[in-house]
């Protein structure tokens, strides 16, 4: 971490060149001075670099079931957020491995991730890092495992309001145990969890406004009542959605 870094702000989300769109939904960057965070499932798997006093570590993040609270320390962030069952073309592990950890980069990525966690370290500024990161991607994208389509379909299915994982296992004759151990393998994360997790972030996206209460952004989701939206949104989330749009 260095002088430079105050350049950027606290956080922003770079959009993939267009050769990495099917795989990458942003890379991102974030700074903080010591406030805790607490960060949502989103059915993604990232890699992040950190930065403190100690120099630049480099991370796996796995597909997220529950809110993670990170720790107050200061630091200075660069990742890259793949799309839902796209990583492990890149990582070449089976992604239920990383569901809820945070695994060391050079453990899971070998070679390349030494190697980049070492430019990453002697880079200026998070604009530079982005762009590192971007590169080895890019190196390594001729010899990524080829996307599964089948997952790729039943991702954009469960994306879309009320779609039923039953129905996307049918669409992509497959039985749902088999459509189960595909999204674990892929993923990370059953189809069902993904879809609970998608159907929250709808929720959380819509909010409640001087015409829409919470009951309404309930139902609008999805959700059978208010109340289920409230139990669903404590056990992802940890919090209720009251608390999260206070915070």
């Amino acid at each position: 971490m260095n002088a430079s870094d105050a350049e950027d702000p606290a956080y922003r989300e770079v959009p993939p060149s267009p050769a990495l769109r099917d795989a990458v939904e942003c890379f991102w960057t974030h700074s903080t001075e010591g406030a805790s965070a607490r960060i949502l499932p989103d059915g993604c798997m990232d890699i992040l670099f950190r930065g403190d006093a100690r120099g630049f570590s480099g991370s796996v993040v796995g597909t997220m079931t529950r809110a993670l609270v990170t720790d107050a320390a200061p630091g200075v962030f660069v990742g890259v957020r793949f799309l839902p069952g796209e990583a492990r073309r890149f990582l070449r592990f089976h992604a239920r491995e990383a569901q809820d950890r945070v695994l060391r980069l050079e453990d899971v990525w070998g070679a390349p991730g030494r190697t980049l966690a070492d430019r990453i370290a002697e880079a200026k500024t998070q604009r530079t890092r982005v762009a590192l990161l971007e590169a080895a991607l890019l190196a390594q994208r001729p010899h990524a495992l080829p996307a599964d389509g089948r997952v790729r379909r039943a991702v954009a299915a469960l994306r879309s309001e009320g779609t039923r994982v039953a129905a996307v296992a049918t669409e992509q004759a497959l039985s749902a145990r088999q459509l189960h151990r595909l999204f674990e393998e892929h993923v990370g994360a059953g189809p069902k969890v993904v879809a609970r997790i998608l159907r929250l972030r709808r929720a959380l996206a819509r909010k409640p406004t001087a015409r829409a209460s919470w009951a309404e952004v309930a139902a609008d989701a999805g959700y059978a009542d208010q109340a289920h939206l409230v139990r669903e949104c404590r056990d992802l989330a940890g919090v209720t959605p009251s608390e999260l749009a206070r915070g």
